[in-house]
């Protein structure tokens, strides 16, 4: 958050924490951040401030959440799959999914309103997309919280809840597992079971 040159810049503080949590192996496996010499699970790591120095913190997962541990494909420069964040809001004109459809996108992140909620103009232009096998996951503009996998008024019920991630974070997890599922001798597992394990969803085989 200061630059380097700062007298008391935390990057190099930052960046020897975390050599020296990861050579004394003081947490469990998978991608790990120090940040304010705090180390943070990278799936729980959001941004909560844009310019505090100690702008990091840990989201804290609901209860009963537990992640399913998976060693993805990690795609080359040329390989992601094409995911779009399309954000929901008043007045907003449904015809950007419809050109995201026609131009080949395979996956659509909605920043909802709330819990991931969509406007009524989106909704159907949404859910022909997924109808024509287009992927689906509803996250939350605010940033923080856990979104579930269904809205009470039944709109995009085919789309998966982001659970606790960011729309960032969620469009790379869907970019990982609409890869795993076109992988030589891949499993049987639909992009809907990657990304829920993933996150850490209830749907998950």
């Amino acid at each position: 958050m200061l630059p380097s040159d700062h007298p008391e810049a935390d990057g190099p503080r930052n960046l020897s924490a975390a050599i020296e949590f990861a050579g004394e192996g003081l947490g469990p496996g998978g991608v790990w951040a120090v940040m304010g010499s705090k180390p943070i699970p990278g799936l729980r790591l959001v941004k909560g401030h844009s310019s505090r120095v100690d702008a990091f913190l840990e989201e804290t997962p609901p209860n009963g959440w537990t992640q399913v541990s998976n060693d993805l494909p990690i795609p080359l420069d040329n390989q992601w799959p094409w995911v779009e964040i399309v954000t929901s809001h008043s007045c907003t004109i449904p015809d950007i999914i419809r050109l995201l459809r026609d131009r080949g996108v395979q996956g659509i992140v909605l920043a909802g309103t709330g819990a991931g909620t969509v406007h009524e103009n989106l909704a159907p232009a949404l859910e022909q997309f997924m109808e024509a096998g287009g992927a689906v996951v509803r996250a939350s503009r605010i940033g923080r919280g856990y979104v579930g996998g269904t809205l009470a008024n039944g709109r995009l019920g085919m789309a998966l809840g982001a659970g606790f991630l960011t729309p960032t974070k969620a469009r790379i997890a869907l970019q990982l597992a609409l890869f795993a599922t076109v992988q030589p001798g891949a499993k049987t597992l639909s992009w809907r079971d990657y990304f829920a394990r993933i996150v850490g969803l209830s749907e998950v085989r």
